[in-house]
Formats: C-alpha cells, structure tokens, sequence
C-alpha cells in the first residue's frame, strides 16, 4: 500500500510539472494487472484515463483485456477486447475494438533487446476503421543500486488499411521514450513522454501534441 500511495504521489508531482502554457499537452494514467498462469500463458487487463488542453480536461477513457501467448522465446501474441468512450463536444461516444498483437525479438544481448510488435486493429462499431500499427522497441536494462530499471525508445507506425485511399493510408505517428522502474516485486511503475502526430484529414498537415504518461502495472 506504501508504494501504491508512493506512486500516487509521483504521478501528482510529474502532472504538476508541466507548465500551463503547453496548452495542448495531454496525460495518459494506465493502470493495469497481468495475472500468470504459467511461463507460456497470462491474462491482462488495464484502464487508461486521457486528459488534454493542459491536462486539464478529461475526455477518453478505456478498459481492455485479454490472454498473452508466449510461443517461444522470440514471439508472443496478445489478444484484446477494448471499449472505449469518448467524449465529442458535449456527448460522450462508445467505440469497440479487437486488438491481435504480436511482438517478434528481432535481436537480444543480455541488457538490450529490439522488439517489433505488428499490431492489427479492429473498429467493431460504426465505420469499420482498420489499422497495421508497426512498432519497434529498443529496450535497455540497468539498476540504480538495486532498482530494477529498463530505459525504452520506440516509434508507432499507424497505417489504415479501409475506409481512404492509398495516399492517405500512413496518417499518425507516435514517437516516445520513457523509463520503467521495477519497484517492489510484483509492481512495476513507468513514465514517458510522447509526441504525437495526426495528420488532418481536411488540409493533410500533420498536427503535433506532447503527452506525458505513466503506467503503473502489478503482476501476479
């Protein structure tokens, strides 16, 4: 409970950090646990709460789940169900999603490790929205003392596949790095920042806004 209300504090503090004038600054809270039935098989599930304008406005939310495969040592698939409302103007809208994720090492030398993961997502509701998301990952672990740490850089491809034409189909990008803290067994805390591009569909000018997220996850 003391790292909890810990980690609490830290997420205060990082939030009080950003100054006001970032007006279109966003922060992601991700909360989540991992629950391991084996070294081959676990299932996950975690909420994330947005806030933009400054983080000042609360306006999407989520809750996910689903089972982890890992196959061998190099490939795992994730499998997730998501709902997930959001607010436009005045209304709040329910979307629906299928997430397949599989992450393939590409290369690994004890502390360092290259990920790619293939993300093929799904719109269930409305418009049947489709998504190829490419995202590699360098990882890279270290301690400080004996804090478990693993600093990570990674860039998420979204590329549609229904609904535009060829041109259109590479229309946002998210470039981000952060750290991961192993606290006390079985908790792990991250931070990131993030800057993310979309690109806008009326004048095909990308438009750019940094959000700054922590994940606090326990594992079982």
């Amino acid at each position: 409970m003391k790292a909890v209300l810990c980690l609490l504090a830290i997420n205060i503090m990082l939030l009080a950090a950003v100054p006001a004038s970032a007006g279109d600054t966003e922060h992601w809270g991700e909360y989540g646990i991992q629950l391991k039935f084996s070294d081959r098989f676990s299932l996950k599930s975690d909420v994330q709460l947005r806030f933009r304008d400054g983080i000042s406005d609360f306006y999407w939310y989520r809750f996910e789940a689903g089972p982890n495969f890992k196959l061998n040592d190099r490939i795992n698939i994730t499998v997730l169900g998501r709902i997930k409302p959001q607010q436009y103007g005045d209304e709040w809208r329910r979307q629906y999603n299928i997430f397949i994720d599989p992450v393939f090492k590409i290369a690994h030398n004890g502390t360092t490790t290259f990920d790619l993961r293939t993300r093929v997502q799904t719109k269930l509701t409305g418009e049947g929205w489709q998504f190829l998301r490419l995202r590699p990952r360098l990882t890279h672990r270290f301690y400080l003392g004996e804090l478990r740490c693993a600093w990570f850089l990674y860039n998420d491809f979204w590329l549609q596949f229904s609904a535009l034409g060829a041109r259109d189909r590479y229309n946002v990008n998210w470039l981000g790095t952060g750290v991961k803290f192993g606290l006390k067994r079985p908790v792990d805390f991250s931070v990131y920042l993030q800057y993310r591009s979309d690109k806008l569909p009326a004048t095909g000018r990308w438009d750019h806004d940094p959000v700054l997220g922590t994940r606090l996850r326990y594992r079982f």
